[in-house]
């Protein structure tokens, strides 16, 4: 895989299998990133009850994702799976499905596998100087209320901070990115990552 075949592949099991050994390649950004997809899954489920308790589901994997405490009871389902690499893989899998719900799902992981990861080309060093109290605060809003329209105001803090990467400031600006929690920007900033 090339760098251009990262910054625009929509087929996600190349670039999977790239970053499946990478430093951020843990349960949490693991999790992060199923939850992310199978959230985009939504629309797709009809029946009310079933949609109530996907959302249910979702709502504990985010929040394994985020403490490390696994549901109590193991489910049997693609997502809960304890092993988050086997999950990941699995989960990369399912895109080749047939059907309405799976038609733009490659692209959606691979924009995901791009929130996440950054571009492994080229990683982004942590400038201490950016981390100012207006730029934490802002991350850790960010963050905690998954307002990630606030991800251009986040880049004006940082500029102000002193950042001139421009692979940091355009993330931040992009409007067409795909913004999760679990975002390579934002856990560099809140030392995560």
């Amino acid at each position: 895989m090339t760098e251009h075949d990262w910054l625009t592949g929509s087929d996600s099991r190349p670039m999977f299998e790239l970053v499946r050994k990478h430093s951020r390649a843990t349960p949490r950004v693991w999790r992060l990133f199923m939850h992310g997809f199978w959230l985009g899954q939504l629309p797709f489920i009809l029946e009310k009850s079933a949609r109530a308790e996907f959302l249910r589901r979702m709502n504990q994997l985010e929040k394994w994702a985020d403490t490390g405490r696994g549901p109590r009871r193991r489910y049997l389902n693609v997502f809960m799976d304890r092993d988050a690499e086997e999950a990941m893989r699995r989960t990369v899998g399912v895109a080749s499905q047939q059907g309405p719900s799976w038609k733009t799902a490659f692209q959606r992981q691979s924009d995901l596998l791009r929130e996440l990861f950054g571009n492994p080309f080229r990683p982004v060093e942590l400038d201490p100087d950016w981390l100012t109290t207006d730029v934490l605060l802002l991350a850790q809003g960010i963050y905690d209320d998954k307002a990630f329209d606030r991800m251009p105001i986040l880049a004006d803090a940082l500029q102000d901070a002193g950042c001139a990467t421009d692979d940091v400031l355009n993330h931040c600006r992009d409007a067409t990115a795909t913004h999760v929690r679990g975002c390579w920007m934002l856990d560099l900033l809140l030392g995560e990552g």
